[in-house]
């Protein structure tokens, strides 16, 4: 199964989890991993988009989203 990682920093915070909801619902061909962040408190967008980057080079065949 493959996996699609998802971050955002605190302003996208409700977006990324209505997103996960969704993608959860609506298929079940992709394992998806959220990388954070995990609540609305005030975070630096680029410690969230990092751990995507790493995450993808470790495995460049698997999706991901940062916002």
């Amino acid at each position: 199964m493959k996996t699609i990682w998802i971050a955002s920093d605190h302003a996208g915070f409700e977006l990324k989890e209505n997103l996960i909801q969704a993608l959860n619902t609506s298929q079940k061909h992709f394992k998806i991993e959220n990388l954070g962040c995990f609540s609305k408190e005030s975070v630096d967008y680029p410690d969230f988009a990092n751990k995507v980057a790493l995450s993808l080079e470790k495995k460049a065949w698997m999706k991901a989203l940062a916002f």
